[in-house]
């Protein structure tokens, strides 16, 4: 169903499964959500997430499905709630929320807010991993301002990541190096 992008195929499999007697635990819970975030249709998600909300204490991946929905329809104030309430019930947000949010702030060409997520993200001691470092120099394809490069580069390296061993990231540095006039 989520392949084929099919919601109502997936809530009738669901129904059915929950009709069964067979106990439904929150992961089937979090593939019907899954679909929902696909499709784009963050009021059924929501309902799905008020539901699992009845039965179960949501988990950090029901959390950051919901977080990827409304970053995907790039709604940063429904993004940013989920990851308040996430924190308010207790699950922590992790790298796969903050890059969620970040590149959903750089999708839409506000590198402030993305440069804010970063911030927060090191805050709150995740670490920057080689998407956030991905999506930090893929934005800079859209920027100018050489502030902006030593950040992301400064950024970089901080991570202590290893640029060599992960080709999408070392060609995605190098080409922004390169487009930035920066060799040393």
């Amino acid at each position: 169903a989520a392949r084929d992008k099919d919601l109502d195929r997936a809530f009738a499999v669901f129904e059915q499964l929950k009709a069964s007697g067979i106990p439904v635990h929150i992961p089937a819970y979090n593939c019907v959500l899954g679909v929902c975030v696909t499709v784009g249709d963050m009021d059924r998600a929501r309902e799905v997430v008020e539901e699992i909300k009845t039965k179960f204490q949501m988990d950090v991946i029901t959390y950051n499905t919901l977080l990827k929905g409304y970053c995907l329809q790039r709604d940063m104030r429904g993004a940013k709630r989920v990851l308040v309430e996430m924190e308010q019930a207790g699950a922590l947000p992790n790298e796969i929320s903050y890059n969620c949010l970040i590149n959903a702030a750089v999708s839409t060409g506000n590198f402030r807010e993305a440069w804010e997520m970063v911030e927060q993200m090191e805050q709150d001691g995740i670490g920057i991993d080689h998407y956030t470092i991905s999506i930090m120099m893929k934005a800079l394809k859209r920027v100018r301002n050489s502030k902006d490069v030593a950040k992301a580069l400064a950024l970089l390296d901080r991570s202590g990541l290893d640029v060599c061993s992960d080709e999408i990231m070392f060609n995605t540095v190098l080409e922004t190096c390169i487009r930035h006039h920066e060799y040393r």
